[in-house]
């Protein structure tokens, strides 16, 4: 969001903002030409660098344990929850995965889609939910895997409160990746997002979910090869990926011409047959839906079914 809102302008001709301040040297930029001898020299010194902050960071996570034994006991069940999240079988067959990936769209009513909040409560990462649930479910049926009761899915989320948003605006967000067994065979909306709900609410609680952001810290300054195994082990175990990021509803402009539309993009999981996220922009929810063209073929079909949910919960909530 705050990239989009950076490389975009409030207005349709914006005042010239005048000579851009000049830029530090990053590490491991050339903003110049120079001698490849001295590039190679700040190569080095660039991974010497990168090597002592990782050696530091893992040593003060050490320290800390030790002066802090409580931690450690917090830390055992963080990873004895993180364990079973990423083990739990979904006992579907083996998909046939390929390289190939097809990035296309859809749009829901953001005002219908907030109002399903406004009437049935929660959040609205909870009606998103609700609505996938619901859809893997139908296209999972249509496969005929009637077997398949749950998927493992992966929900990032932000852990700051709201009453933290305006308290501390400069600190950002506090992402967490969590894991929830998303059911998809309940016969009900009503009951699909109640489902929903509970096991999210239990899953924010949960040690591993809010772990995961020391996690991500610790496992970044791994050595590469060991980093690049452990994410592919934790990722071939997630089915699918729902992400809901907070939009702008006014409109934006680039280079003087007025944006109609913003979908998102989130990456799919190694083996999972597509990824979804949510952008709200305007007056719609655009959903950017990134799909496996080897497992999940008939993706216009797919949003078809997603409309189908959204309308059967906006229904089943308005209902008395």
């Amino acid at each position: 969001n705050a990239i989009f809102a950076a490389m975009t302008d409030w207005e349709r001709d914006p005042a010239d903002p005048g000579a851009l301040p000049d830029l530090p040297r990053f590490r491991g930029a050339w903003a110049d030409m120079k001698p490849l001898g001295r590039r190679l020299i700040e190569a080095v010194q660039d991974r010497i660098a990168l090597d002592l902050e990782r050696t530091r960071t893992v040593s003060s996570k050490v320290v800390d344990s030790v002066q802090h034994p409580e931690k450690i006991i917090w830390a055992l069940e963080a990873a004895r929850s993180l364990a079973e999240s990423f083990t739990w079988s979904t006992q579907l067959p083996p998909r046939r995965g390929g390289r190939a990936r097809r990035m296309s769209g859809m749009v829901l009513p953001f005002q219908e889609v907030r109002g399903i909040k406004q009437q049935l409560g929660g959040t609205m990462i909870d009606v998103i939910l609700t609505i996938m649930a619901r859809s893997m479910g139908k296209w999972y049926e249509g496969q005929r895997l009637r077997g398949v009761t749950d998927l493992n899915t992966l929900v990032p989320v932000n852990l700051r409160k709201p009453e933290e948003w305006t308290e501390n605006v400069n600190v950002g967000n506090v992402a967490t990746g969590i894991i929830v067994p998303l059911p998809i065979k309940s016969r009900s909306p009503l009951a699909s997002f109640k489902e929903v709900r509970k096991r999210m609410d239990a899953k924010k609680q949960d040690p591993g979910s809010q772990a995961t952001p020391a996690l991500s810290e610790i496992v970044g300054a791994l050595p590469r090869p060991f980093a690049t195994w452990m994410a592919d082990t934790l990722f071939g175990a997630v089915d699918l990926i729902v992400t809901n990021v907070p939009g702008i509803l006014v409109p934006r402009y680039l280079a003087s011409a007025e944006i109609l539309a913003a979908y998102p993009f989130a990456p799919v999981a190694w083996k999972s047959p597509l990824s979804v996220a949510l952008y709200g922009y305007r007056d719609h929810l655009h959903i950017g839906v990134n799909s496996d063209d080897n497992s999940l073929p008939e993706v216009e079909k797919f949003k078809k079914v997603i409309h189908k949910s959204f309308v059967e919960l906006r229904d089943a909530a308005a209902a008395p």
